[in-house]
């Protein structure tokens, strides 16, 4: 009879020992979840922070317009040839005068 109380006493240790062992592993994976969550908001914040500065710097240069080096270069620069352009009213007519044809 003394061997079997000691036998269920030692089960109920052990038993007790695994639901501890299960809520500590639970404890430490809910820990890992939090740490990757606040990394990811970390990393988003960043991303946004970026974002923030590059539209700040992309609106800052709108702003001041072009720079007065890239005036000058336009002023030295000259004009496209537009003499191999096709006039658009052409490009109308052979438009509509295929569609014709090809409608009977």
């Amino acid at each position: 009879m003394e061997k079997i109380r000691q036998l269920q006493t030692k089960l109920r240790n052990e038993e007790m020992s695994l639901v501890l062992l299960k809520k500590i592993r639970h404890s430490q994976a809910l820990v890992e979840q939090q740490q990757q969550q606040q990394l990811l908001q970390q990393q988003q914040q960043q991303q946004q922070q970026q974002q923030q500065q590059q539209a700040a710097k992309l609106a800052a240069a709108t702003a001041n317009g072009p720079s007065n080096k890239s005036k000058q270069s336009s002023k030295n620069l000259f004009p496209p040839d537009l003499s191999s352009l096709t006039p658009v009213a052409v490009v109308i007519k052979a438009f509509l005068k295929l569609r014709f044809e090809l409608s009977f």
